[in-house]
């Protein structure tokens, strides 16, 4: 008798429906992770998209010779494309943050050379 806990479990593979649920979830996180970027929530930001990787982990990938129902591909299409112009919009806040936050730096060196370490 084989021990069950070697017998290896086929993955299972969600179906369309379940992908554009799984589509649905990722583009709502992109939606909240907008949000904090707009308010400066850089922690809350980083931690949703560690959440919305896991996500799309979960997402079937057809293969070769499977086909998605046309419906399905289109609003899977549709939620794709809204989440890339999301993060886009996100990708924009994060350069302009992270602009803001080279001159900072830059100041503070500037202040460090012109009156020497603060001992």
């Amino acid at each position: 008798m084989k021990n069950p806990a070697r017998i290896r479990r086929k993955k299972e593979h969600p179906t369309d429906q379940q992908n554009i649920v799984l589509y649905a979830e990722v583009y709502a996180v992109t939606q909240q992770m907008f949000e904090n970027a707009q308010r400066g929530d850089w922690h809350s930001l980083t931690s949703q998209e560690t959440g919305r990787q896991n996500i799309l982990k979960r997402v079937r990938t057809p293969g070769k010779n499977q086909r998605m129902d046309k419906e399905a591909a289109e609003r899977q299409a549709e939620l794709i494309r809204k989440t890339l112009s999301i993060d886009n919009q996100i990708k924009t806040l994060v350069v302009q943050k992270m602009r803001g936050l080279r001159q900072d730096l830059d100041l503070g060196k500037k202040i460090v050379q012109a009156y020497g370490p603060h001992t």
